[in-house]
């Protein structure tokens, strides 16, 4: 948005709905290593038993910090969609591709 917009991140605010959380997201080295690599180090993983539980929505917040989005200005939802089925569809708890979810991105101008 900086690039192909002019916006200024100090004029962001960044709401991410609900998502995969660090509870329900265990992932091979090789996933966390993309992670990583795009994210940079963070809050937002643990190692556990040679695995990593990635929390996504944490994961993003440190990528908008990084493009210089004040944290003051995000917000994350506190509902994982692994844990809460009944509610949202979530693949890693289905284990099929019956169901979907939304997301969108809205600018003022």
């Amino acid at each position: 948005m900086t690039k192909y917009f002019n916006s200024s991140p100090d004029d962001m605010l960044l709401a991410i709905g609900p998502s995969i959380r660090g509870c329900c997201y265990s992932v091979d080295t090789g996933v966390m290593k993309a992670i990583f690599n795009a994210t940079g180090e963070g809050d937002y993983y643990r190692e556990q038993e040679k695995k990593y539980l990635v929390d996504l929505p944490l994961a993003n917040r440190v990528q908008a910090i990084s493009a210089g989005i004040p944290d003051r200005k995000i917000w994350i939802s506190s509902e994982c969609t692994c844990c809460n089925p009944e509610k949202f569809y979530s693949y890693r708890f289905l284990r099929n591709y019956d169901g979907s979810q939304g997301g969108f991105i809205g600018m003022l101008c």
